[in-house]
């Protein structure tokens, strides 16, 4: 039954194909009809019976390729800046005062001591900026360790000209346990603006190790020598002197006349 309706559904295809088909074609006699028809027929069953199915072609769809670079922003990289205001900072900084680090003339960076010893930190250090520095100056607190210094000191009395230096000294107090200790100072001119080294005013600071010195007495002792001096006695001895031994002579008599 299938067979014949596959027949007749061909039959009615192909001629309706040759209907439309060109003028100028010659016609098909139908005996050439029916072998194509039965072809394709046969040709229908046998794909059916044995079960072969032709894949549907699938498409995919890619979108055409720009070639767009990322962006990227340009953030400069800032050091030295503190993330934080610190207890003696600020964030107003002159615009005219710097200073530049000539030498620690006393406690050099790392210096070892034992735990509460007092000492005097003193900076050599060189006014690099344009501005003249007067007595309203200040060294201030920045942060770490104040150990025991008051938090405002008097920079100079009199006046530090540019290219000028100037020994800034304060007395400190170590710190009493052991340890390793910062302490960072900032300079503040006559209109409370904090300056330091440097256009990103760097403070200077102290830095200082706690060492508990341990001292070990070793006992060394002590030999008592005592040293046996023979002395030698000598005795003398008695050396026998032989004395002469006067012989009597015989003296004859004379007779008395």
């Amino acid at each position: 039954m299938i067979k014949i309706k596959c027949l007749l559904i061909l039959s009615i295809m192909m001629g309706f194909a040759a209907g439309c088909g060109s003028r100028d074609e010659p016609a098909k006699s139908p005996e050439m009809l029916y072998t194509e028809i039965a072809q394709t027929a046969y040709a229908q069953l046998t794909l059916q019976a044995t079960g072969q199915v032709f894949a549907t072609p699938t498409f995919t769809f890619i979108p055409p390729y720009t070639n767009t670079p990322p962006l990227f922003t340009n953030t400069p990289f800032q050091t030295g800046v503190p993330t934080s205001i610190p207890p003696g900072g600020g964030p107003n900084i002159s615009a005219c005062d710097s200073i530049e680090l000539v030498d620690d003339i006393t406690i050099p960076d790392g210096t070892e001591m034992p735990p509460g010893t007092a000492f005097t930190k003193i900076w050599r250090v060189k006014n690099s900026g344009t501005c003249t520095w007067n007595s309203q100056y200040q060294l201030i607190y920045y942060f770490g360790e104040a150990m025991g210094a008051a938090a405002t000191h008097q920079l100079t009395t009199e006046t530090v000209a540019p290219g000028e230096t100037l020994d800034i000294s304060i007395d400190m107090v170590a710190p009493v346990q052991e340890g390793h200790y910062f302490s960072y100072w900032i300079l503040r001119n006559d209109k409370g603006e904090n300056f330091g080294i440097g256009l990103i005013a760097d403070p200077i600071y102290v830095e200082i190790n706690m060492v508990v010195s341990t001292v070990t007495e070793t006992a060394t002792p002590t030999s008592t020598q005592i040293s046996i001096v023979e002395t030698a006695t000598f005795t003398p001895t008695a050396t026998a002197t032989e004395t002469p031994t006067e012989t009597p002579t015989a003296t004859p008599l004379t007779p008395a006349p």
